[in-house]
């Protein structure tokens, strides 16, 4: 393990070479993390808690342990514990606290002292003790988690935080913002993912009532209330219960997800109320302020029903996806595709007066006169008039278009200001296919900060997977041959906002004798690594644009998962 231990210390060198370039992406100054080996007596073994304390989480499942046979590189000590690095195998280090009483006697060893930051995680995050290997997680953060910041390490900042315990470890410093009311804006194909996944499960049981209402994603400042007004806790991928409101700020966005089928999206400066009946089979928004996305995206039962309830007025909404808005004189709605209709329910009867029908392309405004009743004016909406709120809903809402173009008759051009958003597989695939084709000019060594190869230029090949079951846009890998002959996987991922495709962070990595694997539809993307303990199966997925890996099966050398695997079936660039 020689070799290695020189390796790591040369990539610790080359990452604190490397921090003043990176400052400009750090939230606030922050000390650069720094250590050296030190020998300590042999024949020991010490528990490793990723905190200075024995409160802290200790990773490795409760386990984690160092022991003094092989090399330790140690930080500094702080309230009594050494902050180490140690090696646990080729592929994987862990960096976390050991008693100081364990230091030799002689050892000069720096006090730690970090000036204390506050800072947000800007999205779910995923926090590792091992930031210069494998990145695997140690605990998970939501999306506007309060952290600490105490120090660097190349682009991560060392932080401390709670999820189920108290932790110190690494993330990324692009995840984090030093506003509280920073949020990763709305994710809609990650959404949308989500809510194909679980109708599936959903049209086998019909558990609409277990479904329910779920707040999928929010950006800017979201408030969530009770029926009194009174502030609920709130945070992602959260159930919502009836009754409970969603009130947005200035650019700000609330997305909700009814029972899988139906869905709306809040704008800024807005206001809704949510209620459900028949055990979820009917939903009701009543729109209080401002404008509101809304959308069916799959066939209603004939005991479902969704309702959008503004003053008096009712929309009843079947099949269609379109706006609807609160002036200060009048209540409209605009249909981008499908028919609903509009109805006044009088206090004294509870009863609808004369239906008011909604065509696709259309805005109907309904305003409420001195004497009680109600005027209608409905008029056709040009490319031009449609409010950019719903142009930009229907951008991250791309499987509406062709509904939405046939209907309204609409054209593409005028709508999107020429930079129409497209579907399927072209979505990806050209951007994948430019890096295909410049797939020579990358270094398939392992040159950001760590080893340099290069690459040795004679063959090339790609492989698209899908990193999570549920994805519905696969991972492209690029691999190529090296001067330490040695095979090398290049990962990038498609960007919905860009449409570029872009490297992911910690890659490349290398294709080592155990080989890269998938499932036989090319679900998941996976190494077997072997060493002196046997096997194990590390799979890779996304935290924050950086390829992480976890432990999905361990063995024998002579066992093999019970779930089918094949070789990545990668394809020769010609």
């Amino acid at each position: 393990m020689r070799r290695n231990r020189w390796i790591l210390v040369a990539v610790i060198f080359m990452v604190i070479c490397v921090v003043a370039a990176a400052a400009e992406d750090l939230p606030g100054a922050l000390p650069t993390l720094s250590s050296r080996e030190i020998r300590f007596s042999r024949g020991n073994k010490y528990p490793v808690y990723s905190g200075p304390g024995d409160a802290y989480l200790r990773g490795g499942k409760g386990k984690a342990a160092v022991s003094t046979n092989d090399w330790i590189q140690v930080f500094g000590q702080e309230n009594g514990w050494i902050l180490i690095q140690y090696e646990i195998d080729s592929s994987r280090c862990r960096i976390g606290y050991i008693a100081a009483q364990s230091l030799p006697k002689d050892a000069d060893v720096p006090d730690l002292s970090f000036p204390r930051q506050t800072a947000y995680t800007i999205a779910k995050t995923s926090v590792t003790d091992d930031p210069l290997r494998s990145g695997s997680a140690l605990a998970d953060l939501p999306a506007g988690a309060e952290v600490t910041m105490l120090a660097r390490l190349g682009k991560d900042v060392y932080i401390e935080g709670k999820a189920k315990n108290r932790f110190r470890g690494f993330v990324p410093s692009d995840s984090l913002s030093l506003s509280p009311d920073s949020r990763t804006p709305i994710d809609w194909d990650q959404a949308e993912k989500r809510r194909d996944a679980d109708l599936e499960s959903a049209e086998k049981n019909r558990a609409y009532d277990a479904l329910g209402m779920w707040l999928r994603e929010t950006e800017g400042i979201v408030s969530l209330l009770d029926q009194d007004g009174n502030p609920l806790e709130l945070e992602t991928d959260m159930r919502m219960s009836s009754g409970t409101a969603l009130e947005t700020e200035e650019k700000s966005l609330a997305a909700v997800d009814m029972d899988l089928k139906r869905l709306a999206i809040l704008a800024e400066t807005s206001r809704a109320g949510f209620l459900t009946s028949n055990q979820g089979a009917g939903i009701s928004i009543a729109l209080q302020a401002g404008e509101m996305y809304f959308r069916v995206g799959q066939p209603l039962e004939d005991d479902e029903s969704f309702e959008i309830v503004i003053d008096d007025i009712v929309l009843a909404i079947r099949g269609t996806c379109g706006l609807v808005q609160i002036g200060e004189a009048e209540q409209s709605v605009l249909l981008a595709s499908g028919h609903a209709t509009m109805a006044r329910i009088t206090e004294e009867t509870e009863t609808e007066e004369e239906e008011i029908p909604v065509a696709p392309g259309e805005m109907v405004s309904v305003a409420k006169q001195t004497d009680g009743s109600i005027s209608v004016s409905r008029r056709d909406i040009s490319e031009e008039e449609v409010p950019e709120f719903l142009v930009e809903a229907l951008r991250k809402d791309p499987e509406q278009l062709e509904k939405v173009y046939e209907e309204t008759g609409w054209d593409a051009e005028l709508l999107f200001d020429g930079d129409i958003p497209t579907t399927g597989t072209a979505v990806y695939m050209d951007a994948y296919q430019k890096i295909i084709a410049q797939a020579s000019t990358y270094n398939y060594g392992l040159d950001n900060g760590r080893l340099s190869y290069t690459r040795s230029g004679d063959h090339y090949q790609y492989a698209l997977v899908y990193l999570e079951v549920d994805d519905d846009i696969p991972v492209l890998l690029l691999r190529s041959r090296t001067t330490n002959d040695g095979r090398y996987v290049r990962v990038f991922r498609y960007d919905p906002e860009s449409r570029t495709a872009v490297e992911v962070k910690q890659t490349p990595i290398a294709d080592g004798y155990g080989g890269m694997y998938t499932e036989p539809d090319s679900r998941g993307f996976m190494q077997m690594v072997t060493d002196d303990t046997g096997r194990r199966l590390m799979q890779y997925y996304l935290a924050n644009n950086t390829l992480r890996s976890k432990i999905i099966w361990t063995g024998s050398w002579d066992q093999n998962p019970d779930f089918t695997l094949v070789q990545i079936p990668y394809t020769d660039i010609e």
